[in-house]
């Protein structure tokens, strides 16, 4: 296969959005698009390499692998070896112990059915999720399992229109499969092969000749225009990985498609190939790979370690670092290694498999030990190990519940609830020691839990499918009961229209506020729909004699509690002297509470302010002096709880 240079420049338009997309450069707000284009690279090159081969009589299957693995998994073996270790240095005890789930998933290439699974609202933050950027390196793997022998099946059968057919059949399959399961699936969408084939294969397509190249040099000059804007389009405009999957990424890729068909035209070099076939950006093409692998680790547990806002300074320093790491990882790891004359292929597979072995046992140690908590003095371990605040975690809602009205019941068992809970995890840091409370009391409480659900009915997140239905359903289930005279609403409200607040991590959550379309809105009609639902339920249940207890926001920290109270316990600093400005707290509640506010005043309404125990005028404090308050950055622990419950005046 002819080496083309514009494609090297194509690879350093997709990797330089990325770094910078991750580096929090808001101007490349789509930069992450740059693993779209890769994907379509791959399916071009791996597709015409294989074509070439089966043409020529000289492709193996054996052969295949070989070379995937001398192009990959050298410098992969490295970076996660060598973050590991530093991964085994600083990290706390859960956070090693999910590093070391996600090291297991790398090494057997599953890393996107990992992130599947554990994505969400409980998911760990990508500020401190070490090996997320794997899961692409895993849908390629994936991917190179079946389709090689399914090419070399239907060529050698002869049927190369039937195969060129049924790539475009399976190419439209798992696109209208994206575009489905981003509306109601999106880590589906985001993070599993099915549903992103169709950017390997739309290069694969290409490949075989599908678009036929023409002698007409204008056609592949527009071509290569078109494609370039699309892709910039794409860079600068696409702002949220949420929208702009299914339809919305055919914009980068058929862009890259569009490009690489530019650089196929018989009659010489297009514009815009000899425009990205330059030196400065084939050099970082050619290490686009090492960039790629080293980037997101320096920038994470760069950041891991801070506990301040990230400035321009820290993003040169992540830039310069990863560039001249990458250079090294491709000039003495990925190229010594491609080249059969220093490694034979019994030294490439074997040395691959004592790699895994020695990753596979790295991480099974991580797991088995629990993280390691050994590495750190006792004092440390306390700040991580508050009491369990629901002695039923099953019982926050699933589909099953929404749909059967199967709510649990806390405290005592044998009368009817005069209690309702309802709200999201906030609200679940309360249900614990209500639970004890109810059950010394001889009364009974039934818990309407929803991660990610603001407690109001009408409103929904556009993150989490059943939360529309699961609100319709505690509102109408605690106005048909009988017995239920009092109700307690908590959230983590300032989520659904401001995104998670994290210091270190500035990029907006999908749990954002909808209506039962489950559509986007705008913010101003985010805040339209927010304040109606509020002023809706809340009249509701007062309507029907319900006294309502509305808890009013918990000061977010912007920062994870217990890690930084043991990073400055490990400095040599006080952990307790960690406190948040009074002012941060209004200013991020301040459309919420001002709802909250103009609620009229009734005899069955009770305003609960954990302001008022946890803050004074100048700040909140974030430990009572010997034990964190949070559990992380905004839930609070037992602790913490337990300062707020005297507040609902609970019998």
């Amino acid at each position: 296969m002819i080496y083309r240079r514009d494609i090297d420049g194509l690879r350093s338009i997709a990797i330089i959005p990325v770094v910078l997309f991750h580096a929090g450069i808001s101007s490349f707000s789509g930069g992450f698009v740059g693993v779209d284009i890769f994907f379509v690279i791959s399916g071009f090159l791996i597709t015409s390499l294989m074509v070439s081969e089966i043409k020529e009589g000289r492709f193996s299957i054996v052969k295949f692998y070989e070379r995937r693995l001398r192009r990959l998994y050298p410098a992969l073996f490295v970076t996660l070896m060598v973050t590991s270790i530093f991964c085994a240095m600083i990290l706390t005890p859960d956070d090693f112990l999910y590093f070391s789930k996600a090291l297991l998933s790398a090494t057997l290439f599953l890393s996107n059915v990992f992130f599947y699974i554990t994505t969400g609202y409980w998911a760990t933050p990508a500020s401190s999720n070490i090996l997320l950027h794997i899961w692409s390196l895993s849908i390629e793997e994936q991917f190179y399992i079946f389709f090689p022998l399914f090419l070399l099946l239907g060529m050698r059968l002869k049927r190369g229109g039937y195969l060129k057919i049924m790539l475009v059949i399976f190419f439209f399959i798992s696109l209208f499969l994206n575009q489905w399961a981003a509306a109601d699936h999106l880590a589906a969408a985001f993070f599993l092969l099915p549903a992103r084939a169709w950017e390997l294969l739309l290069g694969a397509i290409l490949a075989l000749g599908v678009l036929p190249v023409s002698s007409r040099k204008i056609w592949h000059e527009g071509a290569g225009l078109l494609g370039g804007g699309m892709i910039l389009t794409s860079i600068f405009l696409y702002t949220d990985v949420a929208n702009s999957l299914g339809f919305t990424m055919l914009v980068p890729c058929l862009g890259a498609a569009l490009v690489i068909y530019a650089g196929m035209a018989p009659t010489g070099p297009t514009f815009v190939s000899r425009m990205i076939g330059v030196s400065p950006l084939v050099m970082i093409g050619r290490i686009s790979y090492s960039l790629y692998l080293f980037h997101w680790p320096i920038i994470t547990l760069w950041t891991y370690r801070l506990d301040r806002p990230t400035n321009n300074m820290d993003i040169f320093l992540w830039i310069i670092s990863s560039l001249v790491l990458s250079y090294f990882s491709w000039r003495f790891i990925e190229t010594p290694f491609r080249k059969s004359v220093y490694f034979s292929r019994r030294i490439i597979f074997v040395s691959a498999l004592v790699g895994a072995m020695v990753l596979t046992l790295f991480g099974l140690f991580g797991v088995t030990s629990n993280g390691w908590p050994a590495r750190y003095p006792e004092l440390a371990l306390k700040f991580w190990s508050a009491a369990p605040v629901n002695p039923r975690p099953q019982c926050m809602a699933s589909k099953a519940m929404v749909t059967g009205n199967q709510y649990c019941t806390y405290g005592s068992q044998t009368v009817a609830p005069t209690w309702a809970l309802w709200g999201d995890s906030h609200s679940e840091r309360l249900v614990g020691l209500l639970d004890e409370m109810a059950s010394s009391r001889g009364i009974a409480l039934t818990y309407f839990g929803h991660g990610g659900c603001p407690p109001f009915g009408g409103i929904g997140n556009i993150g989490q499918p059943t939360c529309y239905q699961h609100n319709q359903q505690a509102l109408g289930d605690i106005l048909a009961s009988k017995t239920i005279k009092n109700v307690i609403l908590s959230g983590y409200y300032s989520l659904y229209l401001e995104g998670r607040f994290d210091l270190l991590d500035q990029s907006k959550a999908v749990d954002v506020l909808t209506d039962q379309r489950r559509q986007l809105l705008s913010r101003e009609k985010m805040i339209e729909v927010y304040g109606n639902a509020v002023r809706s339920t809340v009249s509701s249940l007062i309507a029907a004699g319900i006294h309502v207890h509305l808890v009013y926001p918990v000061p977010d920290t912007g920062f994870d509690v217990p890690k930084a109270m043991v990073r400055h316990l490990m400095a040599g600093q006080d952990p307790f002297a960690l406190t948040v400005p009074f002012e941060q707290y209004k200013k991020r509640n301040q459309v919420i509470m001002q709802i909250f506010d103009e609620l009229p005043d009734s005899p069955l309404l009770s305003r609960i302010y954990p302001a008022s125990v946890l803050c004074d005028s100048q700040s909140c404090r974030t430990s009572d002096g010997q034990v964190p308050l949070y559990h992380d950055s905004n839930h609070l622990s037992a602790d913490g709880a337990r300062l707020l419950v005297p507040l609902l005046h609970f019998e």
